[in-house]
């Protein structure tokens, strides 16, 4: 079809013209867009161009008002649908293509459908925006050498900085801010995939002026932070981007409605995110953002993929090195804590004495089981319970219902008693009670009662454990230990301290008395004609006798003085801190006991009545040694029986020389 004069002389020439005297590309297209809307008789045209599909559509009109007024409706403009533009009053734009050469792309939009004889305008239109586009190939390639070697050189300083950085939040800065550069964002951030969802854990904003931290600058500002961990069912486009597995571009975020995690708040309009990811786990989610209209082109993505590739093993690294780090601490503290389990054990262990080792285990139990709020121990007698040690006030001791539930379970090392066994006592407050059972065989010797809070750690627990089980140990060797003590020092028959505890306790009250000069006294009494006992009743009656003079003695004494059988029928007091008189009423008041007390089967005897006679003698007045203590003694014994028996013989009050 022959071209018209009039589309020739108003719209091809000028074109050809421009063509030949525009400088660079945006002026020829400015003007061809002008020249082609004149010779339709229109101002609202513009020619929409791009260098290749990765890059956005740039517009290009007669005006500045016109071109702004594109670039908006623009942005969301596909790559090959050729659809009318529409704006917000209703308005149409009908796409015309510009036969560019690929990568290139050109629509040229008018108000109305563009007739057949156009096509040659736009093929004009298309030449000089190919040349306009190829006369720039030299500054494009520099352009691309400059973009590749910004990649590289944001690579090289990621790489410098993940192998320096060991710290996961100094990491995820470091990460942040290389990345931020690298690509020309204004903001980035930085999600780590944890079992709730995903949790923010660096953003970077580069706003002008540059106020480092985002959160910061929010924080400043009143605005709270966003939650720290955000549901994927709540992560938006995020979570697409971690189920994918693929990087993805958001052209316009305000089209999203809700960004998710409080994206919104930063004032986005623009992001793509990329999925950090290891051939077993998600990692976490690699976001870079602005807050002008853009779209990022497919180089600047793959920029950004390959920084993410570099922090995936990264943070892989460093979430290896702080695991390795905390097993590290781990294990020291547990070896520290070992140690000082054998200190523990070897402190409870060393003594003879249950209350000493009940206290060792009180004051060690809090460094192995946090928290403690108090600890007491009891140990089981004929009697019931005895506190033994402990740190709390509580002052009740364990209930019935508390072996109760102990037996039921087997008497396992520690228990945690249930809340109604805690009812009614003053522990029905505290957060958790634990018992631990001094537990040696079969025999439940006492109990740990703990008072803890509902959470604690096992490996401390176990330790508490350990350390109870020495404890019961060493309760029962005490208890073992002073069983054999006893009847090493315990007259057999009688119950009462035999004759070599009684010579051991009479020079240490020497040794006391000389120390200090203080007084005691010593008192040998001997049952009268217990020949005739034995003759009258039997030796078993006998032995009756001797075991009720032994329990009267004992019963009729204080806690501090030491009874014993001297030997045979004879028996010794000694008493502490007294003097001549004391001794004296002492002898006389058991004098007077013993021929009131009813012995069993005395009526049988001839006199039907059992008594005994006395001798005494006092430090220093009767001696400074042991020996002469016992020979004063003896002699006052002697001679109450050979005057009659039944009395006290009554040793010289002067200082014997």
């Amino acid at each position: 079809m022959p071209l018209s004069e009039a589309l020739t002389r108003r719209v091809l020439e000028p074109i050809a013209k421009l063509w030949r005297e525009a400088e660079d590309l945006a002026e020829f297209a400015r003007g061809a867009a002008a020249i082609w809307g004149e010779g339709l008789g229109k101002t609202d045209c513009a020619i929409a161009f791009r260098e290749d599909g990765s890059r956005p559509w740039r517009p290009f009109a007669g005006s500045p008002e016109v071109e702004a007024h594109f670039a908006g409706l623009l942005l969301s403009y596909g790559d090959r649908d050729l659809a009318p533009l529409a704006d917000e009053d209703g308005r149409m734009w009908l796409p015309v293509a510009l036969p560019v050469p690929r990568p290139l792309g050109g629509i040229f939009f008018a108000p109305e459908v563009v007739a057949g004889e156009w096509e040659t305008a736009a093929h004009m239109v298309a030449a000089g925006l190919a040349a306009s586009a190829f006369g720039r190939k030299a500054i494009r390639a520099d352009l691309m050498m400059g973009e590749v070697a910004r990649k590289l050189h944001a690579l090289q300083l990621l790489t410098l900085n993940i192998n320096n950085a060991y710290d996961l939040n100094q990491l995820s800065q470091n990460i942040c801010t290389i990345v931020a550069q690298a690509t020309g964002a204004q903001y980035a951030c930085l999600y780590h995939r944890e079992p709730g969802g995903l949790r923010l854990v660096e953003d970077l904003a580069v706003y002008p002026p540059k106020q480092g931290s985002l959160r910061d600058i929010l924080r400043k500002g009143g605005i709270q932070e966003v939650a720290p961990t955000v549901p994927l069912s709540e992560a938006g486009f995020l979570a697409d981007v971690l189920e994918e597995g693929k990087p993805m571009v958001i052209p316009n975020l305000a089209a999203l409605g809700e960004p998710p995690a409080g994206l919104g708040k930063h004032g986005l309009l623009a992001a793509m995110a990329v999925p950090l990811l290891t051939q077993r786990e998600e990692l976490g989610v690699l976001l870079v953002g602005s807050r002008q209209p853009r779209l990022f082109t497919s180089a600047e993505l793959e920029t950004l993929a390959d920084l993410a590739q570099a922090a995936t093993g990264a943070l892989l690294t460093s979430r290896l090195y702080f695991e390795a780090h905390q097993e590290r601490n781990r294990v020291a503290a547990l070896v520290d804590k070992l140690r000082d389990l054998t200190k523990a054990t070897r402190e409870v262990g060393k003594t003879l004495d249950m209350h000493v080792a009940c206290k060792e285990l009180v004051s060690h139990l809090p460094h192995f089981m946090q928290p403690v709020h108090w600890v007491d121990v009891y140990l089981a007698g004929i009697e019931g319970w005895t506190f033994a040690a402990g740190s709390s006030t509580q002052g009740f001791k364990p209930a019935d219902q508390w072996l109760y539930f102990l037996d039921k379970t087997g008497y396992p090392p520690s228990l945690d008693l249930p809340r109604e066994a805690l009812e009614g006592t003053p522990f029905s407050e505290a957060g958790k009670v634990v018992l631990f059972p001094l537990k040696v065989q079969q025999a439940c010797l006492g109990l740990v009662v703990v008072a803890t809070e509902s959470e604690t750690e096992t490996t401390g627990r176990d330790m508490v454990e350990t350390l109870v089980a020495h404890t019961a140990s060493a309760v029962f060797n005490a208890i073992q230990w002073q069983r054999e003590h006893e009847r090493s020092i315990t007259d057999g028959l009688t119950g009462v301290f035999n004759r070599r505890y009684f010579n051991q306790r009479l020079h240490e009250e020497q040794q006391k008395g000389y120390r200090y000069n203080r007084p005691f006294s010593l008192i040998i009494l001997d049952i009268d004609h217990f020949k005739i006992c034995n003759d009258y009743l039997g030796h078993l009656a006998g032995d009756t006798v001797l075991k009720q003079t032994a329990a009267f003695l004992r019963d009729q004494t204080r806690k501090v003085d030491i009874v014993a059988r001297f030997g045979g029928e004879e028996f010794a007091v000694i008493l502490p801190e007294t003097g001549y008189e004391g001794a004296w009423q002492v002898a006389e008041k058991l004098r007077l006991g013993v021929a009131e007390f009813p012995f069993a089967d005395q009526e049988l005897l001839p006199d039907r009545t059992i008594t005994a006679s006395f001798g005494f003698s006092t430090y220093p007045v009767h001696g400074p040694s042991t020996e002469a203590l016992i020979h004063v003694a003896d002699e006052a014994l002697y001679h109450a029986k050979q005057n009659g028996r039944n009395q006290v013989g009554v040793p010289p009050r002067e200082q014997l020389e």
